[in-house]
């Protein structure tokens, strides 16, 4: 891997491992001389000139404020050089690739894989994890997964909350009415009735399913795997263990999503024994791109898309659109009853506007029109 370039007075060389202090000192040395040294502008007219990737340039306004931290100001410096740059796949101790089953997902490993090849990283440093949503995701997800994990000779870990989903939207509505029962004994009827009428489903300003399902589990996995490295390699046990948390998601799926940031630190999963950088491989491929790297891997896709759906992971995703969840529902009737069967118990809508009721109803109607035509 050729060496990054130096700009300026800063040096802008891969991390080495000879030693942590003299790491920390180049890095703490170099931010100081940015900061202190009325160097930025110049660093930033460089960068936007020389770099090849146009991005922008490191953003230091964040370290005015100088985190007491040693390690923590280095571990952010290294990433925002990383963000300039390409991601430096050889900085990362481990590198974990989420797998939910779906195409892009599928697409982001395999374009990870040939990556870290291409940098000479060994393969043992790679792990997929599946956030398994247990019944509520399509049949075969999880062992779909694993299939493609082990096609590569990797580490494959399912993680899973101990209540999927449909148990959590009930949980959750004994949760709020015991909430609005404790606001009305102590006299206050307005906020009770606010508890009361708040929905228990997740919606897509409430994704808890995202949240509680996939990024806490998949957290509470980076701390397992901290341990076993700290563990193997005992050299890294005075500094954090560097975690990079591939995700497949595309701009191109939501305008939301298209605000993301492609490479960021996750401040959220970070912490003193773990410093971890969220990045999205394939941030800015087109549908097609993400087809093309399937049909290259020669893997085999999951068959929701050959049934028609263009996504595939909850078969009752919030975010699909009626025609999708009509088509879930005629593919995967006894879900689509369990679901009902939720919907009648907690009193609300499974999308606001949207019962499954309703999807149902649609989608009995539209296998008879099926049937009739193929009559």
């Amino acid at each position: 891997m050729a060496s990054w370039p130096a700009r300026g007075n800063v040096d802008y060389s891969p991390p080495t491992r000879p030693g942590l202090q003299a790491r920390l000192s180049s890095l703490d040395s170099a931010l100081s001389r940015i900061v202190n040294g009325g160097q930025l502008e110049q660093l930033k007219t460089k960068a936007v000139r020389s770099f090849t990737v146009h991005r922008p340039a490191p953003s230091v306004r964040r370290f005015k404020r100088r985190p007491r931290d040693l390690l923590k100001r280095a571990s952010l410096f290294e990433s925002e050089v990383s963000r300039v740059m390409l991601v430096d796949l050889s900085s990362y101790d481990l590198i974990l690739v989420n797998e939910s089953g779906g195409k892009d997902s599928q697409a982001m490993l395999t374009h990870v894989v040939g990556l870290c090849d291409a940098a000479g990283i060994d393969r043992w440093r790679i792990v997929v994890v599946h956030a398994d949503l247990g019944r509520v995701e399509w049949r075969g997800t999880r062992e779909l997964a694993e299939l493609h994990a082990k096609a590569y000779g990797l580490r494959f870990e399912a993680v899973s909350r101990s209540e999927d989903l449909l148990d959590q939207v009930i949980s959750r509505r004994a949760a709020l009415d015991r909430a609005a029962d404790k606001l009305e004994a102590e006299g206050k009827p307005d906020e009770a009735a606010k508890k009361r009428n708040a929905p228990a489903w997740m919606s897509m300003s409430a994704r808890y399913c995202t949240s509680d399902q996939k990024t806490s589990q998949v957290k509470k996995l980076m701390t397992r795997l901290v341990v076993e490295h700290r563990t193997r390699n005992p050299g890294t046990v005075f500094r954090p263990v560097r975690i990079l948390n591939c995700l497949g998601l595309r701009k191109q799926e939501s305008p939301a999503r298209s605000k993301k940031p492609e490479f960021e630190v996750d401040k959220s999963a970070t912490n003193g024994k773990r410093h971890v950088d969220r990045w999205l491989p394939i941030f800015g491929w087109s549908t097609e791109q993400v087809w093309s790297k399937i049909r290259q891997s020669g893997l085999p896709h999951h068959p929701a898309y050959d049934a028609g759906m263009p996504r595939a992971s909850c078969v009752f995703c919030i975010g699909a659109g009626r025609e999708q969840l009509v088509l879930a529902a005629r593919l995967h009737p006894e879900l689509a009853a369990e679901y009902l069967a939720v919907e009648q118990r907690v009193g609300h809508s499974f999308k606001p506007g949207l019962s499954m009721a309703r999807i149902i109803e649609l989608s009995s109607a539209a296998q008879v029109g099926t049937q009739d035509e193929t009559a």
